[in-house]
């Protein structure tokens, strides 16, 4: 931007001093009307070139400020973009921390619930089949099922055994799913 300042005054300054010095010379010139028609031909054409210069320069200092300006346009947007996508992360991060720690809940609370599903299993083996029935018919069949998968293969027979025939078909077919 100050190349361009300068640049700027430097072009007026030679302007100016082009008036200044074609002023002097008409104003100590003889009174040959010829030579000063001539010499003023003369003072006009170098202010028309000068001009000329000036137009050029301008429209050259305009292309490269549009350029510039059209450059850091782009950045703006890459900067906001990288800065949007930054908080997208960390938001995404975020949930992802609540959800690993949502899941290491769950995990803990069913390797406690297969602890207790175990020792109620442990429990419910020893026990014969019409002791057995009444207990399982008022439990859910999720519990059932965790109780099932608890137990060793010679007592499951037992679980399927002390429920109801739709309801031992029912968890069999959820055991299978």
């Amino acid at each position: 931007m100050a190349v361009i300042k300068w640049v700027l005054l430097g072009l007026i300054a030679f302007v100016v001093f082009t008036g200044v010095f074609m002023g002097v010379m008409i104003y100590t010139a003889p009174k040959n009307t010829a030579a000063a028609k001539d010499s003023l031909d003369v003072t006009n054409k170098l202010i028309k070139e000068a001009e000329q210069k000036k137009i050029e320069l301008d429209r050259k200092l305009i292309q490269e400020l549009k350029a510039e300006k059209l450059k850091y346009r782009k950045l703006e947007i890459r900067y906001d973009s990288l800065k949007t996508a930054s908080i997208s992360h960390v938001s995404i991060l975020d949930l992802k921390d609540k959800e690993i720690e949502k899941l290491t809940g769950l995990l803990a609370g069913k390797a406690d619930k297969n602890a207790r599903a175990k020792d109620l299993a442990k429990t419910l083996s020893s026990m014969k089949v019409t002791k057995i029935a009444p207990i399982l018919g008022s439990l859910d069949d999720h519990t059932v099922i965790a109780i099932y998968n608890q137990m060793g293969k010679p007592n499951r027979k037992n679980i399927l055994l002390a429920l109801s025939g739709d309801r031992a078909a029912k968890i069999a077919k959820k055991l299978i799913n």
